[in-house]
């Protein structure tokens, strides 16, 4: 028994249109990569390889040394409670308050970094002893400069060699009070652990 074969032959001229068909097709691929390839470059910024980025360098801070006003005590705090949380990792968060800047300068003489508008750290002598007990930037603005400005504010301000204790755990301070000539007198132990007591001379 005979099947039912639903198949025709091709038609003599069945090849060649196909073939029209799909060279047809190929020219129209080959004609939307090129168009995509043209879109994506003009989309997509221009680099020159051997040229290095351009970068941005913040304007210089014109640094003003002042005497401590009462308006700067709010900012004060809240520069010296960032400036040790900052500063002092080994010591609990929780450890410092706002108000230890009211403490910790009771009596001294302040002197206020400003500049840019802004109040970027303080320092504070005891004078009787020519000590300078603080220096703090705030950490937005340390490595420019202000640390040095203050220490040349406080100069006049010492009546005979100055000293101060930097804590033995703050290396970055150590670093930055020898490289403005200050020395180690002797190393001793306070309430917050080692720490080396500096003279300039």
């Amino acid at each position: 028994m005979k099947m039912k074969n639903d198949l025709h032959p091709a038609e003599p001229g069945g090849t060649t249109d196909v073939d029209a068909e799909i060279d047809l097709l190929d020219k129209s691929i080959v004609k939307l990569i090129t168009q995509f390839d043209q879109f994506h470059a003009a989309i997509t910024p221009r680099r020159n390889p051997v040229a290095k980025p351009q970068q941005e360098t913040a304007p210089p801070i014109n640094i003003t040394i002042r005497e401590f006003e009462e308006a700067d005590r709010a900012a004060l705090r809240l520069l010296y409670l960032a400036s040790r949380n900052a500063a002092f990792t080994w010591s609990a968060i929780e450890s410092f308050q706002a108000g230890d800047f009211d403490i910790h300068t009771d009596g001294e003489r302040i002197l206020v970094a400003e500049g840019n508008g802004a109040i970027l750290g303080f320092a504070s002598i005891w004078e009787p002893d020519s000590f300078l007990h603080n220096l703090f930037v705030h950490p937005s603005f340390t490595r420019k400069g202000v640390g040095r400005a203050l220490l040349a504010g406080c100069a006049k301000h010492f009546s005979g060699p100055p000293t101060l204790k930097c804590m033995k755990a703050n290396t970055q301070a150590l670093q930055f009070y020898a490289s403005q000539g200050w020395s180690t007198l002797r190393e001793e132990t306070g309430p917050d652990g080692p720490y080396f007591l500096m003279t300039k001379r």
